[in-house]
């Protein structure tokens, strides 16, 4: 409920203020959008794109909105290389290896904010999700939430377990300027923050049963860049966080790079 109601005052903030740029402005009403339009017909007018809202029971999202960022993304997620130096003489050995077709990251961008020019060619786009990165660990260990430090955590025979999983989910605000037609070919590049609000890990056995745990230590603010190939509805997009995922000292210090596409 706390986040609908973020994301509603955001949406008035908006609207106000399309409203006082209107004054020194004509402004055009249309179904995709507002158009503010200068007394000077030699400068380019400015559209910036609202949503049209579609309703669920459970919320509302928006759409064909002329942005770069899409509604829907699936990405893979691989580590740069780990730097075990905190372990050294422990014996854990390398236990971040994922495995990266399993180690997905999902988001559903649930605004849109968008600005062009009037060819819509040029433009700049905001908005604000919901983001989960998924690291897809060996059967046989977890991690455990010690008192000064992640470490590994064996949890039996691998027969036993269907899967292991470390998740961190985060409330997304990416930003991206974008050249092209957005409904037939652009580039985009921008960057993100990603708000972490929950992590845990999931152990799921044979047989339905599940273990968590939750609250990790992860840098509260993961921040990267992002660059994105889109051709109308569909794009490609490459992350780099450089971010650490672990708080210094209470983890394998690495980043992460994501590959995906965009609907």
């Amino acid at each position: 409920m706390k986040h609908c109601t973020l994301l509603l005052l955001l949406l008035t903030a908006a609207l106000l203020t399309g409203i006082g740029k209107a004054e020194a402005q004509s402004m055009r009403l249309g179904i995709d959008g507002i158009e503010f339009r200068s007394p000077d017909e030699n400068q380019s007018s400015v559209y910036v794109g609202l949503p049209v809202w579609y309703s669920s029971s459970s919320f509302n999202i928006g759409r064909n909105i002329p942005t770069s960022i899409p509604a829907f993304e699936l990405g893979w997620n691989m580590l740069s290389p780990v730097d075990y130096g905190i372990y050294e003489g422990m014996g854990y050995g390398s236990f971040l290896n994922l495995n990266n077709w399993k180690s997905t990251q999902v988001t559903v961008n649930l605004l849109n904010f968008s600005a062009f020019n009037r060819r819509r060619n040029v433009g700049i786009s905001f908005a604000i999700g919901i983001r989960a990165n998924n690291f897809r660990l060996d059967k046989s260990l977890t991690l455990a939430d010690g008192e000064q430090m992640v470490t590994p955590s064996p949890i039996g025979s691998d027969l036993e377990v269907k899967k292991s999983k470390f998740t961190v989910a985060a409330i997304h605000i990416p930003v991206e300027v974008s050249f092209g037609r957005w409904d037939k070919f652009s580039i985009a590049a921008g960057g993100f923050a990603d708000i972490v609000m929950n992590s845990h890990t999931k152990i799921k056995y044979k047989g339905g049963s599940k273990d968590k745990e939750h609250n990790f230590p992860v840098n509260f603010i993961q921040a990267g860049a992002t660059l994105r190939l889109s051709f109308h509805s569909f794009c490609l997009y490459c992350n780099y966080t450089p971010t650490a995922i672990f708080k210094s000292g209470c983890g394998p210090k690495t980043q992460m790079w994501t590959i995906g596409i965009g609907l």
